[in-house]
């Protein structure tokens, strides 16, 4: 609520301002490393012909890549049912 007190109304925060909520930003990452909403599904083309757990991939096809579960291995982070404070 500090940050909120210092600032005008209508004035935008700005990086410093940022820094200083620690726990609103813990919070933010937590949330992007959960579920990310901007890595969900991101469109790539093939730039060469290619197999991929069996299937050939050739060269021009435009390929989805899913890796908001890449950061849910259980080898990478143990606890990801819950926030374990770790950012």
């Amino acid at each position: 609520m500090e940050t909120a007190k210092s600032k005008a109304p209508g004035e935008l925060l700005n990086w410093d301002d940022i820094q200083k909520m620690k726990y609103s930003w813990n919070v933010v990452c937590e949330v992007l490393r959960v579920a990310s909403p901007l890595l969900q599904d991101t469109l790539r083309e093939a730039i060469v012909d290619f197999m991929f757990n069996g299937f050939y991939i050739p060269k021009g096809w435009k390929v989805v890549v899913y890796s908001s579960g890449d950061h849910k291995s259980l080898s990478e982070a143990p606890s990801i049912a819950g926030c374990g404070g770790a950012v």
